[in-house]
């Protein structure tokens, strides 16, 4: 019998070591019973606004956010409190192997609203968002003394999980046909309903959902070092490890997922607007014990496009 192909065990308990490290704070709000997906993405809206309005480190007299196609000069350097709590190049994204080290969950069974700052800069800043959301949303938190690091968060060892969404899973966008007109302005002139788009596959989604983890992985792993060419290197390495053997570790056991019409626009840097196509539902999966980690940071950093706007939240339960 030919011998099962392992994966580098050595390397992954070093990787994971070094994830559990990263110090993190969190600060607790409570839920009103009626929130919504909506609210979490206006939630994360203000906090972004707040965080390049109010922590940009420009040398111009205004916050790089007013300076449309102009990059900012300390980009990815670590500079910057605005660059490192939420990555933005002003007039677009950001770059791929960086994240959002603020964010927030919301945890519809438990009614809880959670704060999470990640890495030295964001747990610095913490006190700062609390008022932020305290001026803006009325929001009242309480910090969680027993969460300083990542290890505090990661999951409970269990070999089955049922992941349900919280916010669409954004999969993908689709411009309007001149880039610049509303989809929904499109369709009301062409009096034509929108195609329903079938439910994905279960090796569909687990296409998708090895993909979203390894992207995960390597956005954390930049987080480890401050110096921005091993932030680089570190992260392409992970994602390299994590495209190799997560789809040989997770399997889709079953897969409840739709794909509605939400009528989800985003506007790009040059002023076209973009339809979003997400999932919504929920899926069991199989995971193999040393890909926890890995599963771990899903109920942190979210699954999908556009995860640091508060799409593609999702709350875990274990099934066995």
């Amino acid at each position: 019998m030919t011998p099962q192909p392992e994966p580098p065990r050595r390397v992954i308990a070093e990787l994971t070591a070094l994830w559990h490290e990263l110090p993190v704070s969190m600060v607790r709000f409570p839920a009103p019973a009626d929130w919504t997906w909506r609210q979490l993405l206006q939630a994360h809206n203000v906090l972004r606004t707040a965080a390049w309005n109010e922590r940009c480190s420009a040398v111009s007299a205004r916050p790089c956010r007013e300076l449309p196609q102009m990059r900012c000069l300390q980009l990815n350097r670590g500079t910057c409190a605005a660059d490192v709590l939420i990555p933005m190049s002003p007039g677009g994204g950001s770059e791929s192997w960086r994240v959002a080290t603020l964010r927030l969950i919301w945890r519809p069974a438990a009614r809880d609203i959670q704060l999470i700052a990640i890495g030295a800069t964001a747990v610095q800043e913490v006190g700062w968002a609390m008022r932020t959301l305290r001026k803006e949303l009325d929001w009242q938190g309480t910090p969680d003394p027993g969460v300083c690091l990542l290890d505090d968060l990661r999951l409970p060892e269990a070999r089955a999980w049922r992941i349900t969404t919280v916010s669409p899973w954004v999969y993908d966008k689709q411009p309007s046909a001149d880039g610049k007109v509303s989809l929904r302005l499109e369709r009301e002139r062409a009096s034509v309903a929108p195609k329903p788009v079938p439910s994905p596959s279960k090796q569909q989604v687990g296409i998708e959902l090895c993909q979203d983890l390894s992207l995960r992985a390597r956005r954390l792993t930049s987080l480890c070092s401050a110096d921005a060419r091993w932030q680089l290197i570190g992260a392409e390495l992970v994602r390299g490890l994590s495209n190799e053997w997560l789809p040989l570790a997770i399997a889709v056991d079953q897969c409840q997922l739709s794909a509605p019409n939400l009528e989800l626009v985003e506007r790009g840097s040059n002023g076209g607007e973009f339809g979003l196509m997400a999932f919504e539902g929920y899926l069991d999966i199989t995971v193999a014990a040393w890909a926890l980690p890995w599963l771990s940071l899903l109920p942190i950093f979210g699954l999908g496009t556009n995860p640091d706007k508060g799409y593609g939240a999702v709350e875990l339960q274990p099934l066995r």
